[in-house]
Parts: structure tokens; C-alpha cells; sequence
């Protein structure tokens, strides 16, 4: 997809174009159209032009039958004139179209025929028209090169397109009783014309003026018809046309006796039967295409893929001369007078009478100041006959394999011319002896008497009238003497060539309007490369008066400064910046606390190696028994499975006792009345037969709960719900955590539980 935005076109608009003469068709009149396609001064845009006409059977009991479902089946030739000069001439135009049809996917072309007849898809033909119907056509002129060119044609062309429909009993398919009763009407040409930027116009103009030209490239084709000798089993056709750039060429064969003319693409040889010995050939100056001769279906099929990079059913000879495939400019010249000569062999007799070449080249086309179109693609016939018109002369003469038949028809021929010269010399004798004629020379019919006497009467009144007219006309006449003097006159006057002669310093009105045209050239180019147009002249002075002067810039670089630190000021700032010195001294300080990169490889060596170690242990360990931390967490949770929850230790909570911790049996030894009591530290009852832990909890200070006491297996029997433990009431009290342990005299053991305060 392209991506540019196409700015230089200002606008677009869709326009019609009608033939300057009928655009009727019918089978009685002109079959004719041509369609100036003049634009004004808008450009137009080659992708868009498409033929529009619509189709009416005029047959009130029969249908109409296509041959194709393209609607180029009614077109038989398409010419195209830029400035009066032909740039594009195709003839057989539905042929050609069908040709390229065939070589597209089915795909495209039922839906081209969306826009011209419907394609039938069980037997893909198209379908009937009924009687008295009509049908909407438009067909893109895809053959004629200029008009498919990719670029947008210049008014300067004044382009006309001039459409030859065909004949109707070649637009039909054969065997289906078709309607031949038609008419084409309204015919028209669709296309868009783009208004271009006033300054692209304006350089396109300034190209012309300066004397150069606008080129347009593009392939075209031409079509050659030759008529295939009866009886031949070899062929060759010969095409004298001079070409810059020879790119492919197309041959094809059709039978008289088939039925659709147009579609017919025959295999010339013997396809059925499966012996065909078929080769062809195409020859140029000294070079052959292909290099050996192509044999049978198979082989000119893969030649077909090459030129045409695709693939049809039909019988198509295809030979592709480009040195390199779809590359245009790398085609052959034949303008050295190079003739493209084909041969083919191994033909079977009459099977085929007439054969089409397709030459497909690429034309040049430039456009000048002068309007002049030169055609690089135009050819000339080259002096002298070709091979098929040699063919179609020779069809009058009498081949020699028939000379003994023909030798015995004179012999029988001269029998019968001497039997009738005795017949004719018996009659003479017979009419010898007749009796002698009487001699009536010296007399005259009454008859002739009386016309003689008319005659002389009407020769009478009409020499009197001649002398009377002879009178008449002597009256105004000039006598000798006068014409006498009036030569004299005449001789001293001068003669055509004496004037001639005087007038040949002089410039003729030709030779004047020349001048005249040169030096106006040569004007308008000076003019085109000093001046500006006016509309430039204008925009210039609109954009100066957009920009600003020179002051506002100033007044607004100064206001725009007002904020912004002077020079001195940066200087200051700058000095008050750290210097690299300090900035390395200060990076070497901060480096002293760490090590160096040896010395930590060192140390994760060593730690490497006690892990390694610790590892060891830890597998040496678990393979005497010992259970891993895992296993040990999840015992612990098992067995602490029978122990109330937080719910149930809140619930616990509620009807504790208070503890007095100043009393005497919690007394640290050694302490004093009164004196505050550290949190988590042991103290001894006065019997020593138990410790106690107290725990400080709760981050809250003040509003928490001092903590809580117990001792002994009463404090284990309380944790499991059989008896109330000692402690207070805990009402604003979150995330507590109590820690309990009893144990007797020996060491004992110790049982920890953390439990959340209610």
C-alpha cells in the first residue's frame, strides 16, 4: 500500500466523456466511436477510465447468447490518438483480451464478468440475455498501453479513443440459436480528473517551455494474421516490424469450422490421438527462441509459465525473448531490420486455417512543447512480400503434386477442341454451298432515306443557328490588330518567374510565422526562467507578511531571556561545584570500608567451602537418623493438635485471676519493697520448688496488659483448659504473645506456647 499522502492533488472528481459523433450502435449503421477525452486543464487518472454502454437484445424471441463473459467479446479493434498521432492500435481486440483471460485465475475473471456478462458456474459460460432485455456494461481498456501506464496523463495530450465494435455474428457462441439483433447505446467513457498544486503544474509547463519532454513508457501489443496453407503440415510466418524493445511474443491457431471464432485457440497438431510430433520455433536475426525448438504441449506449456508466470488449458505458443523475465528494458531490438520469423512442424493437414501472432513490446511515447508525438513503438512494413502473403497468393495456383491429374485433363481437353474444329469446319462447307448473297450496297432502305432527309433538315437549323452565333459572338470579339498591340503590352511587364526572382531575398509567410514561433519560444522560455508567476509572486508576499521583523524577534529573544541566569551568574554557580580532585578524594575515602574484589573471591571461597561442609553434616546427620527442620515443624504441629486454640484460650482469658507479683513468693532475692519488676527476667518462689518467666507483651505501653505469670504444672494444666491460670482481664490487647515454661529443680524441661490475646 502507498503511503504518501499526495499533497499535490488539490482535488478529484469523477467526469463522462461522450463520442463526438453517433453513440448508437447498431447492426445497420457505423459501428465506429470516437471519444476525445478532453480534460481541460486537470490531469487524468489512467486507473479509473473504463468503456460504458448499454446492451439491449433487440430480439423479442430469441436469447442472447455471448461468446465471452468479458465484454470485450463486442470490441474488435481499439485504437488511441494523443495530438492526432496513434500511440496504440489493437486489433482482434476481443481475441487478445481472451488470450490474456486465459492466463489469469479463474477467480478473476468471474468476477470481471460481474461487470459485463455473468459467468454460469456449472459450464462457465456466460448467461443468456433474454429477449428484450438489456444489461449495463463497463470494460477497462486493459490492453491499450498509454491508458495503463500508472501515471496521470497531462491535458496536453488531448487524447481520443476511437472503439470499433465487432460484427454480431462473431460476439455469439455458436449451436445456441442466438439473438444477431442487437444495439449498443449510450456509449460513454468513465474516468476521474485530479486538479493538481498550481506549483507541479506550473513545473510541468516549465519542463515544456524549456524545451524538454514528458516520456511515457509502456507495453503494448500488435496482432498479425496469416493464413495457414490447405494441406500443410509445416509452417512459417514471418512478422516485419521494427521494434526498440521486443519482449514476448504470442501465436495461436483457430479452425473456420469452429463455432466460437473468438475463444477458438486450436491445437494445431495431432493432440487426440496422442502421436503428435508438434515443434515450433522463433527466430530473430541469428537468435532462436528457445534455443532448441519447443515439442509438443508439454514443453510449450513451460514456456507459457515462464514469459507469462502463470498457466491456461488452451493451446498458446509462448515465446519469451527478454533476457531477463519481467524486466522490460531488457527485450531485444529488432529496428536493425531484424525479421521474427516462426516455424512450426509436424501439423496436421487442415486442421487449423488461420494463425494469430501476438508481439508484444515496449513503446516509448515522449510529449514536447510542440505537441509533437514521437512513437518509439511505431513500425513500417519492410519492402518486399512476406511468408503469409506469399501463402495467400499461391492459394490461386495449382500445387504440383497435381500436375499429372492436370496433364491428363488437357490431353482429354485437346481431344475435344479437335472434334470441334471438324464440327465447326463441316458447318463451313455447308454454309459455302449456300447460294451468293445479292449485292445491296448501292441501294438504301426507304428508312434510312427518310431519317437521311431529317437530318439534313435538322443539320440545316442548326448551321443557321451556328452562323448566327458565330455573327454574335465575332461582334465582341478583338480583331488582329488589338491583339497585336496588347502582346506588345504584355511583353513589357513581368513575368511569374521575374517576380520570382525579385521575391527570393525575401522570407516567405511560412518561413516569417517560423520566426515568429522560434523567437516566441525562446521569449517564453527566457520569461520561464527569470520571472515567477504571478500566483507565486502573490504567495511570496503572503508569507512575508506572516513572518516577523526583525525587532519583534529581538523584543522576543530578550523577554524570553528575563528568567534565565547571565553569564556571570553561571560562572558563580559553576565555582561553587566540586572539583574532580575532590570528587576522586572522596571516592577513595568512601572505598576504604570495602574490600577488594580478591579478597571477597576469597571469602565466598571460604564460605563456598563451609556450606559444603555444613552440607556434608547435615547429610551424614540425616542418614544417622535425624530429622530435617521440615519434619521437625510438621511433628511439632501434630502434636500440638490437642491444644486449644485462640478462641478457645480468649475465652480462657476472661476469667483469669489477677497475680500479684509484689507478693513475697515472687520476690527476686535480694530486691527491695516495691522495686519495679524487669520484663523477662526468672524469678524464684520462696520455696524454690518452681520458677516462674514473666512476659512484658503488647507494643501499646500503657494501655497493654503488664503480663502474665505462671509457674509449675499449674501453669501447664491452665494452658490446657483443665484449670484457670492466674492473669487479668485483657480487654484492648492485639498480637500478645505468651511464653511459658515450668521446670523442677534438675533442669526439667521447658514447654513454650505463644497464644493471641483476646
Amino acid at each position: 500500500m502507498r503511503t504518501s499522502n499526495a499533497s499535490y492533488v488539490i482535488s478529484r472528481k469523477d467526469v463522462q466523456y461522450f463520442p463526438s459523433s453517433l453513440s448508437t450502435i447498431t447492426p445497420t449503421t457505423s459501428r465506429v466511436v470516437r471519444v476525445p477525452l478532453t480534460s481541460g486543464s486537470d490531469f487524468i487518472e489512467t486507473e479509473s477510465i473504463k468503456v460504458a454502454f448499454r446492451f439491449v437484445n433487440n430480439d423479442d424471441t430469441n436469447d442472447y447468447h455471448p461468446i465471452m463473459g468479458h465484454p470485450a467479446c463486442l470490441i474488435k479493434r481499439i485504437q488511441l490518438f494523443a495530438n492526432g498521432q496513434r500511440t496504440d492500435d489493437i486489433d482482434n481486440y476481443a481475441r487478445t483480451v481472451h488470450l490474456y483471460t486465459l492466463l489469469k485465475p479463474r477467480e478473476w475473471w468471474i468476477n470481471q464478468s460481474s461487470e459485463g456478462f455473468e459467468i454460469n458456474d456449472v459450464g462457465g459460460f456466460p448467461h443468456a440475455l433474454p429477449e428484450s432485455h438489456f444489461q449495463e456494461v463497463l470494460m477497462a481498456p486493459t490492453l491499450v498501453g498509454l491508458l495503463g501506464c500508472g501515471k496521470m496523463l497531462p491535458p496536453q495530450l488531448n487524447l481520443v479513443l476511437e472503439i470499433e465494435f465487432a460484427d454480431p455474428a462473431d460476439t455469439v457462441r455458436g449451436g445456441q440459436n442466438s439473438s444477431v439483433d442487437f444495439s449498443i447505446q449510450n456509449v460513454r467513457v468513465l474516468a476521474s480528473q485530479v486538479t493538481l498544486d498550481s506549483a507541479l503544474v506550473e513545473s510541468f509547463n516549465r519542463v515544456l517551455l524549456s524545451g524538454r519532454s514528458l516520456v511515457f513508457s509502456y507495453p503494448t501489443v500488435h496482432t498479425q494474421v496469416t493464413s495457414v496453407p490447405a494441406g500443410s503440415t509445416e509452417f512459417n510466418v514471418t512478422v516485419a516490424r521494427a521494434y526498440s524493445k521486443l519482449l514476448e511474443a504470442f501465436v495461436t491457431f483457430r479452425a473456420n469450422a469452429a463455432q466460437e471464432g473468438v475463444t477458438d485457440l486450436e491445437h494445431p497438431g495431432n493432440q487426440a490421438d496422442g502421436t503428435s510430433s508438434l515443434e515450433s520455433q522463433m527466430q530473430i536475426g541469428s537468435l532462436q527462441y528457445p534455443h532448441y525448438p519447443a515439442k509438443d504441449f508439454a514443453e510449450h506449456h513451460h514456456f507459457l509459465q515462464i514469459m507469462a508466470g502463470t498457466y491456461g488449458s488452451s493451446f498458446i505458443a509462448a515465446y519469451p525473448v527478454e533476457r531477463v523475465p519481467k524486466m522490460p528494458l531488457s527485450g531485444i531490438s529488432t529496428r536493425a531490420g531484424d525479421l521474427a520469423r516462426f516455424t512450426f512442424k509436424g501439423l496436421q493437414a487442415d486442421k487449423v486455417q488461420q494463425c494469430y501472432v501476438h508481439m508484444v513490446s515496449y513503446q516509448v511515447v515522449t510529449l514536447s512543447i510542440t505537441g509533437n508525438i514521437l512513437n518509439d513503438g511505431s513500425t513500417t512494413e519492410i519492402s518486399g512480400i512476406t511468408a503469409g502473403q506469399l501463402a495467400t497468393v499461391l492459394t490461386a495456383y495449382t500445387p504440383l503434386t497435381e500436375t499429372a491429374t492436370n496433364t491428363a485433363s488437357i490431353s482429354t481437353n485437346a481431344t475435344g477442341v479437335a472434334n470441334n474444329a471438324a464440327a465447326i469446319a463441316a458447318l463451313q462447307t455447308q454454309v459455302s454451298n449456300q447460294p451468293a448473297v445479292p449485292d445491296l450496297a448501292p441501294y438504301a432502305l426507304a428508312s434510312d432515306l427518310a431519317a437521311a432527309e431529317g437530318l439534313i433538315a435538322a443539320n440545316s437549323s442548326s448551321i443557321t443557328a451556328l452562323i448566327t452565333s458565330l455573327t454574335t459572338g465575332l461582334a465582341s470579339k478583338a480583331n488582329q490588330s488589338t491583339l497585336d498591340a496588347l502582346q506588345l503590352e504584355v511583353d513589357g511587364k513581368s513575368t511569374p518567374a521575374s517576380v520570382e526572382a525579385k521575391l527570393a531575398s525575401y522570407s516567405t509567410t511560412a518561413a516569417m510565422n517560423s520566426a515568429i514561433t522560434s523567437a516566441n519560444n525562446a521569449t517564453l522560455a527566457s520569461v520561464a526562467s527569470n520571472y515567477a508567476f504571478r500566483t507565486v509572486t502573490g504567495q511570496l508576499a503572503l508569507d512575508i507578511v506572516a513572518k516577523q521583523s526583525g525587532p519583534d524577534v529581538d523584543q522576543k529573544i530578550a523577554t524570553a531571556l528575563w528568567d534565565r541566569p547571565s553569564a556571570t551568574d553561571l560562572t558563580a554557580a559553576v565555582k561553587l561545584k566540586t572539583t574532580p580532585a575532590d570528587v576522586n578524594q572522596k571516592v577513595t575515602t568512601a572505598l576504604l570500608t570495602y574490600v577488594t574484589q580478591v579478597a571477597l573471591d576469597a571469602a565466598l571461597a571460604l564460605r563456598d567451602g563451609r556450606l559444603d561442609a555444613a552440607e556434608a553434616s547435615s547429610a551424614a546427620l540425616q542418614a544417622a537418623g535425624f530429622q530435617t527442620a521440615a519434619q521437625v515443624a510438621g511433628a511439632i504441629a501434630t502434636a500440638l493438635l490437642p491444644y486449644t486454640d485462640t478462641t478457645g484460650l480468649n475465652s480462657l482469658c476472661w476469667r483469669c485471676e489477677t497475680v500479684d507479683l509484689t507478693a513475697s513468693k515472687y520476690k527476686r532475692p535480694g530486691r527491695f519493697e516495691g522495686e519495679e519488676v524487669p520484663s523477662q527476667k526468672t524469678w524464684a518462689s520462696e520455696d524454690g520448688s518452681e520458677a516462674a518467666t514473666k512476659v512484658q507483651t503488647w507494643a501499646g505501653g500503657e494501655e497493654g496488659c503488664s503480663g502474665r505469670e505462671a509457674y509449675g504444672e499449674r501453669a501447664k494444666t491452665a494452658m490446657q483448659g483443665s484449670e484457670r491460670a492466674e492473669g487479668r482481664d485483657c480487654q484492648r490487647k492485639q498480637d500478645a504473645r505468651l511464653q511459658l515454661s515450668y521446670g523442677g529443680h534438675g533442669g526439667g524441661q521447658t514447654f513454650w506456647r505463644t497464644l493471641d490475646a483476646g
